[in-house]
């Protein structure tokens, strides 16, 4: 069967786009082929993938120019017809809409993943489609408040855990404490601001400045990103503190990691998380359902804060450092590393995807 993936856009550094590519690179069951109908995608994902199979739109974000989306339908409309188009699997609500009218046009089916908690709302419903994809059972709630549950099935973002697992450097010569946060700089959601709150209670409370913390991601906002260097200057953190923006070889970064956060402020899931936990890292998020899902309840494999709390995200970090029993409960790789695989492999989502393209 021949699958279009179909988005706004494909910049490098996002899980869902990661989804996408791992798609489009994995899938052997599947002819699939990908539509970006806006100017917004990365080179680093699309020189990856056979250009015979990549349709790049280019169309102006936010464009209101009649003529210039009508060109877009259609190059889009010819795509599916020459690539004999059977599903359309839209992955956020840009494409829904869109994927409504193909559908309505040329009687497709159309899946749409909804990769986030506050993706989904009432106002979607006047696009019906065939099947809804949740990543997380936070995510699959909050769709089932709108849509029949039969319309929709849970598949957990998956993960190639052969780039990640046993990547960790166990013989590392270094004497500090490394600290990682690898997220698209956007406090306003993934809350890079609380954990450089927790940074200085951990300098200046507890008095430890033997660290390192790294900010992998890009910037999606100049004067958000502002903020942040100013927070760490306000702090001075200059010394322990780095943005390194966009990194390719996230593998790398998590090689030399110690402790890897992600303090965000709302989660559906969180994708870092299971690459982390798969390269040997410690873990500590926000207590968010989506995130929750992964390291458990029970911190069976991470730690948790509550959302906001850089006063105890702090404290999970000081206790990890020196506490010996969290130290040896995290050190299990080969149970953390089974139960990645059972729930969080790419070959298993897949395999679900694969199922709801033939059913």
């Amino acid at each position: 069967m021949n699958v279009l993936h179909l988005n706004s856009g494909l910049i490098f550094g996002g899980g869902l786009e990661r989804v996408i590519v791992d798609l489009m690179q994995h899938n052997k069951e599947c002819n699939n082929f990908l539509c970006i109908v806006n100017d917004q995608w990365s080179k680093e994902h699309t020189e990856n993938l056979d250009k015979n199979r990549v349709l790049l739109c280019n169309r102006k974000v936010g464009s209101k120019n009649i003529l210039m989306n009508l060109k877009c339908f259609l190059k889009i409309y010819k795509f599916i017809k020459e690539k004999n188009i059977h599903i359309i699997h839209c992955h956020n609500t840009f494409s829904l809409k869109l994927a409504y009218f193909f559908k309505k046009i040329l009687k497709l089916k159309v899946v749409f993943t909804v990769h986030d908690t506050n993706v989904y709302n009432e106002n979607l419903n006047r696009y019906s489609i065939d099947k809804y994809i949740a990543i997380s059972k936070s995510v699959y709630n909050t769709i089932c408040v709108h849509v029949p549950k039969e319309k929709v099935k849970l598949i957990y973002n998956g993960v190639d855990l052969d780039k990640f697992i046993h990547s960790k450097d166990v013989n590392k010569n270094r004497n500090h404490l490394t600290l990682t946060c690898v997220a698209r700089l956007m406090p306003e959601k993934k809350g890079q601001d609380i954990l450089i709150n927790a940074l200085n209670l951990l300098k200046n409370e507890y008095n430890f400045s033997n660290f390192k913390c790294y900010f992998a991601g890009a910037i999606e906002n100049q004067n958000s990103f502002l903020k942040l260097k100013h927070l760490v200057e306000k702090y001075k953190l200059n010394e322990n503190v780095d943005f390194l923006g966009n990194v390719v070889d996230i593998g790398g970064i998590y090689k030399q990691t110690d402790i890897f956060i992600l303090p965000s402020r709302y989660e559906g899931f969180g994708l870092v998380i299971v690459e982390a936990l798969a390269a040997g890292c410690n873990v500590i998020v926000s207590k968010l359902d989506g995130p929750l899902e992964i390291v458990k309840e029970n911190e069976e494999f991470g730690l948790f804060f509550e959302k906001e709390n850089y006063e105890e995200l702090a404290k999970k970090i000081f206790l990890l450092m020196n506490n010996d029993n969290y130290k040896n409960k995290y050190s299990d790789y080969k149970k953390i590393n089974n139960y990645l695989e059972k729930e969080y492999s790419l070959k298993r989502m897949i395999k679900e995807y694969n199922k709801i393209y033939s059913a």
